[in-house]
C-alpha cells in the first residue's frame, strides 16, 4: 500500500505597513475551507515556486492592496502554524500614501488602515 505524500506547506512573506499613526491590515475571505477565514491579518501570502521571499512579498502586496512596494526591511524569519517558513518585513509610508492602498479584486474582503 502506498502512503500519502505529505507536502510541505507553502512558505510565505508578510509585511507590517505603518504610517505615522496607522497600521494596514487585510481582511481574509469568509470561506470555511481556507486558513483563518474572516480574520484580519498582515498583508502578504504564499511565495510561488521560483520566487525569492522579497519577490513574493512585492507580488502579494500588489495583488492584495494595489501598492507598489518600494522600501521595506526584513524583521525576522519565523515558522508559521503549519511549519512553513515565513519572512516578516516592515515598511513605513507617509500619511499621504495611506490613500494609495486599494482592495485587490478577488483578494479577500477588504483592507483598512487601523489607528495604532
Amino acid at each position: 500500500m502506498v502512503g500519502k505524500i505529505k507536502m510541505k506547506p507553502k512558505d510565505g512573506a508578510k509585511i507590517i505597513i505603518l504610517s505615522p499613526d496607522k497600521i494596514l491590515l487585510f481582511h481574509r475571505d469568509n470561506i470555511p475551507t481556507i486558513r483563518s477565514p474572516d480574520c484580519w491579518q498582515l498583508v502578504g501570502g504564499g511565495i510561488e515556486k521560483g520566487e525569492t521571499p522579497e519577490q513574493g512579498l512585492i507580488r502579494e502586496v500588489k495583488e492584495e492592496v494595489g501598492y507598489d512596494l518600494k522600501e521595506f526591511k526584513l524583521i525576522t524569519k519565523t515558522k508559521g502554524s503549519t511549519g512553513e517558513d515565513v519572512w516578516v518585513y516592515v515598511a513605513f509610508v507617509d500619511k499621504d500614501e495611506e490613500t494609495e492602498f486599494k482592495h485587490g479584486e478577488g483578494e479577500g474582503q477588504e483592507n483598512r488602515n487601523f489607528t495604532r
